[in-house]
């Protein structure tokens, strides 16, 4: 089922993250991003409803979360990795790849990594 939205920022766009995918997830044990993959939907089927994470910190066991609020959780890119960006109404979406890597260690982002790309 579509649901028509008008007004939407471009940063907001986001298609839909599929089983297996590699990501970042926000948890609150460690008040930060922890590397992970993606399961599945949640426990009610639905993606909108959330998410299961398959978090696999650098150091400590694997743990599987439930219902993950989509807001909690992105995509993960690795240095060289294709992506598409959206450059402003001027320039639309251009291809690009990813120039620095994702952090290695939970809480290591800096100001490079909120704008990894180059053209």
């Amino acid at each position: 089922r579509w649901q028509m939205r008008s007004d939407i920022r471009p940063n907001a766009f986001r298609c839909a993250m599929r089983r297996g995918e590699v990501v970042e997830v926000y948890t609150e044990e460690s008040r930060g991003l922890a590397p992970g993959s993606l399961e599945g939907a949640g426990r009610r089927g639905r993606s909108l409803a959330g998410y299961r994470v398959l978090v696999t910190p650098p150091c400590g066991p694997r743990m599987l979360m439930e219902d993950v609020r989509r807001e909690n959780v992105r995509r993960r890119f690795d240095r060289g990795d294709p992506v598409v960006l959206y450059k402003g109404s001027q320039a639309g979406w251009v291809h690009a790849k990813v120039v620095a890597g994702a952090a290695r260690t939970l809480g290591e982002y800096d100001e490079a990594s909120l704008s990894p790309f180059t053209k």
